[in-house]
């Protein structure tokens, strides 16, 4: 990357600042992600597609949606602490999608989903989308449950910042310790 006329490209203003510090002599270019808006978009009948995941209708709904929490910078350590104090309010229900190791009675998992439209339906009955990253490139999955009507909450720095603008499309925690704040807000 240091040969000379080399450009770069990169997701988020995060990755784009990283990128030239490291070779201040090349261009990096931004390019965010997209999503297809015929798939995230918010469910007409968000009830009913509560329902189907044997969900309450009515409950406030809480999604967490990761590959793997075992991958690094995927908040996985956040989430299980996090998790069993969410998991004990009776005002909230939460439904997960991805690796998740440790099951609990009270929360609803959808395992791996890879078709888009099963997991626009997961973001579609939420209310919250909670993703407590520690190092993102952009925060795709952010843009994608927001489309789909359900506010994303994650942590402030990496690629985050460019997809989530605090307290106006979404909530930014500065630490671990302000997400369980700001799902009851």
């Amino acid at each position: 990357f240091e040969l000379p006329g080399i450009q770069l490209l990169t997701r988020s203003q995060w990755r784009a600042s990283q990128l030239q510090d490291r070779y201040p002599s090349q261009q990096v270019l931004k390019l965010p992600l997209g999503i297809d808006t015929d798939v995230f978009k918010p469910a007409k009948e968000p009830a009913v597609l509560r329902r189907k995941l044997g969900l309450d209708p009515d409950r406030f709904t809480v999604v967490i949606g990761a590959d793997s929490l075992d991958r690094p910078g995927k908040g996985g350590a956040i989430l299980h602490e996090l998790l069993p104090v969410l998991l004990q309010d009776h005002e909230l229900q939460v439904v997960c999608f991805g690796h998740y190791p440790d099951a609990h009675p009270h929360l609803k998992n959808c395992g791996y989903l890879d078709n888009e439209a099963e997991i626009a339906n997961v973001y579609s009955c939420g209310d919250i989308f909670l993703n407590p990253v520690t190092i993102e490139a952009f925060g795709q999955t952010l843009l994608e449950a927001s489309a789909c009507g359900c506010v994303p909450i994650s942590l402030a720095g990496t690629g985050v910042n460019s997809v989530v603008i605090d307290q106006r499309t979404g909530f930014l925690c500065e630490q671990a310790a302000d997400l369980h704040s700001a799902v009851l807000r």
